[in-house]
């Protein structure tokens, strides 16, 4: 799970983006996309250009806004929370900043842990996956540093807030990353669907999501402090919420490799005899067939989906004073659009006996 999986249709995200306010969307767009062009120029400053290859840098910042809405559609609706509560110039920059700086230092942490190569700087290709990861991890380290000074020229804030706030972020991270490192031998377990949801996805996605709402948590003052506490609860239940789609996606790697998912633990918990049996022949197999799910699993598939759904409605719903007006059934129809390629139709099956 990243804060960057790609929306998948243009004609659902243009809805999304109406029932958000097309003309605020637009406008956090705007400062979104400054925000990653003067990263990629800083990031000429960090590292020499033996190293760089600017030809992603287009491919990484589309100068299309429905592509860069479709590739950074969660850290732009941050930077549209902060902006619709009244935040602005400098620090709605700033913000924007160190929320790709963030979704940049994740990714990367990702690959490592999934064997994946995401790409976020326009770095060149060399050196294997691995290297790749490390030197993205290293450059967002020294971006996010870059940032804070710049911020701390303007006005932004003082040395000793962005210190607080490089705290609140990497003890943050820390947190998301002791509950993945405890996976690394795979898992014995399987907490129930609640507890799982409470302990597992409220970390992994939760608290993920939650890391863009820590540094307006250090710096606004008391009047918006309130708004920023409750967007961070909404923001905190979309992360859990995605989480849990993205293991109904990938239920066969997580199994394959015991780390925990949400479905193994409704089929465990609360399957019928036919699923659990299901579960128990993979359970110690090393590659499990492609379509479990499809074949084995889809009213529990479905149970936990409805989980999501719902979480992603009361979340959003929480954010009504914003001026936002997502209802039920678009909060059905996001929960399947960031699905991965391979992803998409299973959720669409699931969503459809929702």
């Amino acid at each position: 799970m990243t804060l960057s999986p790609v929306f998948k249709y243009t004609e659902k995200l243009a809805a999304v983006i109406e029932a958000l306010g097309e003309r605020g969307f637009n406008e956090a767009l705007a400062v979104q996309k400054n925000a990653v062009s003067r990263l990629f120029s800083d990031l000429k400053e960090i590292i020499g250009d033996s190293s760089l290859d600017p030809s992603l840098e287009s491919v990484l910042a589309p100068e299309s806004d429905a592509t860069f809405a479709q590739r950074y559609f969660f850290i732009t609706l941050f930077t549209l929370i902060f902006k619709t509560m009244g935040i602005e110039g400098a620090r709605l920059d700033f913000y924007a900043r160190m929320n790709y700086c963030i979704m940049g230092t994740t990714a990367a942490a990702d690959n490592l842990f999934d064997s994946e190569d995401k790409l976020f700087l326009p770095l060149k290709a060399d050196g294997g996956a691995i290297y790749h990861s490390v030197l993205q991890l290293m450059c967002f380290e020294r971006l996010a540093a870059k940032t804070g000074r710049c911020a701390i020229a303007d006005g932004v804030l003082d040395e000793g807030q962005f210190a607080e706030i490089q705290k609140g972020i990497f003890d943050t991270m820390a947190d998301i990353g002791s509950l993945e490192g405890s996976e690394e031998g795979g898992v014995d377990d399987i907490p129930s669907p609640s507890e799982m949801v409470r302990d597992v996805h409220g970390v992994r996605g939760g608290l993920l999501f939650s890391l863009a709402t820590i540094a307006p948590s250090h710096l606004e003052a008391s009047e918006t402090l309130k708004m920023i506490g409750s967007a961070a609860e909404a923001i905190r239940s979309l992360g859990t919420a995605f989480q849990i789609v993205d293991d109904i996606s990938d239920f066969e790697f997580d199994l394959s490799r015991k780390s925990h998912n949400i479905l193994v633990s409704e089929i465990h918990h609360n399957g019928t005899a036919e699923e659990r049996a299901a579960l128990e022949s993979v359970w110690h197999a090393h590659e499990v067939p492609g379509e479990f799910v499809e074949n084995n699993a889809m009213s529990s598939a479905t149970r936990a989906l409805s989980t999501a759904v719902e979480l992603i409605a009361d979340s959003l719903a929480s954010l009504d004073a914003l001026g936002f007006s997502i209802d039920e059934e678009m909060s059905k129809e996001l929960a399947v659009a960031f699905a991965s390629t391979r992803g998409t139709p299973r959720l669409e099956a699931v969503s459809s006996l929702l």
